[in-house]
């Protein structure tokens, strides 16, 4: 699965998990209802600042929101960037 795939289906999951709306992940995170439903749409990525947003808003670091195949794959896209 690439970045681009897993970012917005592990968003979702977690949103599932908390019970969490995009609604309500906006508020916690301060990201608009647009960008977070363009990155769950798969149309743009998040900042490296707006996955720290995000996985604040879940109580979680980066890297239990990265498994293990991904994180390497995820640093070098934002490496490019």
């Amino acid at each position: 699965m690439c970045v681009e795939e897993y970012i917005p289906l592990r968003i979702a999951e977690l949103c599932r998990k908390r019970g969490y709306t995009k609604y309500r992940l906006a508020q916690l995170t301060g990201i608009t209802q647009t960008a977070l439903g363009n990155m769950l749409n798969q149309k743009s990525m998040p900042t490296m600042a707006n996955l720290e947003k995000i996985c604040d808003a879940f109580e979680i670091t980066i890297a239990q929101f990265l498994s293990d195949d991904e994180i390497q794959q995820i640093k070098n896209i934002f490496k490019k960037h």
